[in-house]
């Protein structure tokens, strides 16, 4: 018999313009609401400190431009690929 893990249930407050944009890009991937934050919460967790630090203090543009230019050198050097998904 397969016992399941015990899992985090959080609720979230978003305003409503975030929201309405988290609504449509669960729509537009084909995936629920819960899928959609449960994968990017996987994914934040898996990202080391450096690039979680900055995703939290980014305040414009450049700062999310930059970020993004690390997340990209990561997932080209294979260090920071999709999560795999099979033993959970």
């Amino acid at each position: 018999m397969k016992v399941m893990k015990r899992r985090l249930l959080l609720h979230i407050q978003l305003s409503p313009k975030t929201a309405k944009k988290f609504e449509a890009v669960s729509s537009q991937l084909g995936m629920t609401r819960y899928t959609l934050a449960n994968r990017l919460m996987d994914w934040f967790a898996e990202q080391d400190n450096e690039v979680r630090q900055r995703i939290l203090d980014a305040k414009d543009a450049k700062q999310s431009e930059e970020i993004a230019q690390i997340i990209l050198k990561q997932i080209a050097d294979g260090t920071k690929g999709p999560i795999d998904r099979s033993t959970k």
